[in-house]
């Protein structure tokens, strides 16, 4: 089951629960397209309505933060029924926002799946999928 979004969460928490508050505080221009990019992310969130679709004919990879308050690890398998193709997934150190000014993010694994070549990820997705 989901985490869920507390409705009393707003972009500004969001963005200092995720280390980026003394950032945004210190550069004004900054911390406005901060704040619009996160409030587009929370607002799709309470408007969004899945709608069943066919499975896309690709590969797909998920990845959550382990501090996510809106994105369980167990929410990630669900993805796996909207592809037709393989399906993988991490949960890595972060919450909903993986890059922050104390970490990047999934930055290796990312270029990692990226880098390698077709047979070799095809081989490692999977060993990943559940």
């Amino acid at each position: 089951m989901g985490r869920g979004i507390p409705e009393e969460r707003d972009a500004d928490s969001l963005l200092r629960n995720a280390g980026l508050g003394e950032l945004i505080l210190a550069e004004p221009e900054l911390r406005k397209l901060a704040l619009a990019a996160v409030q587009t992310d929370l607002d799709l969130r309470r408007t969004y309505r899945y709608r069943p679709r066919p499975p896309i004919e690709s590969d797909l990879y998920a990845v959550a933060g382990d501090a996510d308050p809106m994105v369980g690890a167990a929410q990630l398998d669900g993805w796996a029924e909207l592809t037709a193709g393989r399906f993988g997934r991490s949960v890595v150190p972060g919450g909903h926002l993986l890059a922050t000014v104390a970490q990047p993010g999934p930055v290796d694994l990312l270029a990692s799946l990226i880098g390698r070549g077709p047979d070799r990820l095809v081989r490692e997705l999977q060993c990943s999928t559940p």
